[in-house]
């Protein structure tokens, strides 16, 4: 899916959620990628494709997301799990669902700031290969 139309299905689910807290979530992330999409780089310069990140990225790195309109911060450990207030989750998108009760995925809904403070998405970092993906991965039961 590429950019415009991810931003046209972020639109019309923000027109048909319920809740006025999801709809502000669903149009900051439409106005982020619209800032992205429009950002032009300045006198000349080439826009580089991949931003770097300033400084490491070390383990267990806190994170944060809105919940309500409220800040809330975790910690995700190198082998994908995430911590919240010493409850231990799977992965970051099972903390996210069990916070914000629906299903999303958490790899976009949590974030990190780098030491110039630019802020990151964790499927950012997967995508750079600072962070693995996939968490604790649960049996599945079998059947018969």
């Amino acid at each position: 899916m590429d950019t415009q139309h991810g931003l046209a299905l972020l639109l019309r689910a923000a027109n048909e959620v319920q809740t006025a807290d999801t709809r502000k979530d669903l149009l900051t992330w439409a106005e982020e990628m619209v800032a992205e999409m429009t950002k032009q780089p300045r006198n000349g310069e080439r826009r580089p494709v991949t931003e770097e990140i300033a400084g490491p990225v070390t383990f267990p790195l806190p994170i944060t997301t809105n919940v309500a309109g409220q800040p809330t911060s975790a910690l995700l450990h190198e082998d994908g799990t995430l911590e919240i207030d010493g409850n231990l989750f799977a992965n970051p998108s099972e903390a996210a669902s069990g916070l914000l009760g629906y299903r999303t995925n958490g790899y976009r809904v949590w974030k990190w700031k780098d030491q110039a403070g630019h802020s990151w998405t964790l499927e950012a970092l997967v995508h750079k290969g600072l962070v693995r993906k996939g968490g604790l991965r649960r049996k599945r039961k079998r059947q018969g």
